[in-house]
């Protein structure tokens, strides 16, 4: 069973465009990161890995629905991959 929500730009149960590596990536990062070690920081590195994190990223977010804690944080136009400005 999977035991979280990841949520891109699209809806996940909507097809990803081919050119939109992100969800993929992130859900990779999800299950090598594991339930037993999911935490905020482990979250967070989750969501700031290239392809999840890239030029379009304007700000990142983690709810859980058990405690009711929500953070977000601005995130730069920076392309981690490239270091260039958008």
């Amino acid at each position: 069973s999977v035991w979280w929500r990841l949520e891109t730009n699209y809806d996940h149960w909507d097809d990803t465009p081919e050119d939109d590596e992100r969800r993929q990536a992130a859900n990779n990062a999800m299950e090598t990161l594991g339930s037993a070690n999911v935490d905020r920081d482990g979250l967070f590195e989750v969501l700031s890995q290239p392809p999840v994190l890239n030029g379009g990223t304007m700000y990142t977010a983690t709810l859980s629905a058990a405690t009711g804690e929500y953070d977000s944080w601005v995130r730069n136009t920076i392309d981690p991959l490239t270091d260039d400005d958008e």
